[in-house]
């Protein structure tokens, strides 16, 4: 079964060893909607404090589109990879998912410049020299707690 709707119908499953026969089956009767391989939206999220496999469905249960895509026993849902889950979650319900892990990640940024004393201040000018030089990446960004370079 697991080969014939990976395979054959293109649908977007947990490895093997994870998947029940239950989950299988929910989706080849149609009780469970089926996300293809080629509709996955992939998303990058850090194992941080807030963003745990119990926080992602606590997150996702707030949807139906969500709910009617993952097992109904959590118990089953819990043998998933959470890379599996997030991208579960970000398929259905999008940017809004996507914020949300942004959100997490920026309050366990500040949390943690906050409780570890990490924040710095600087002269105003010294400040200004530091944003203009190009010997420091003062345009590094934090996208979805990925670094990257702004091209401008």
């Amino acid at each position: 079964m697991y080969k014939f709707l990976a395979h054959e119908c293109g649908i977007y499953l947990p490895p093997y060893d994870n998947v029940t026969v239950w989950h299988l089956r929910d989706l080849a009767s149609g009780r469970k909607k089926k996300i293809l391989g080629t509709e996955v939206k992939h998303i990058m999220v850090p194992q941080y404090e807030g963003l745990s496999i119990a926080h992602l469905l606590k997150f996702g249960n707030n949807f139906d589109s969500v709910k009617n895509s993952l097992p109904e026993v959590e118990k089953e849902t819990l043998k998933f990879p959470r890379q599996y889950i997030a991208n579960v979650i970000h398929t259905r319900v999008g940017q809004g998912f996507a914020k949300w892990v942004d959100d997490q990640v920026k309050a366990r940024h500040a949390k943690i410049v906050d409780t570890k004393n990490m924040a710095i201040e600087l002269d105003p000018e010294i400040a200004a020299i530091f944003k203009a030089s190009t010997a420091v990446s003062s345009k590094y960004l934090f996208y979805r707690g990925l670094p990257s370079f702004s091209t401008s």
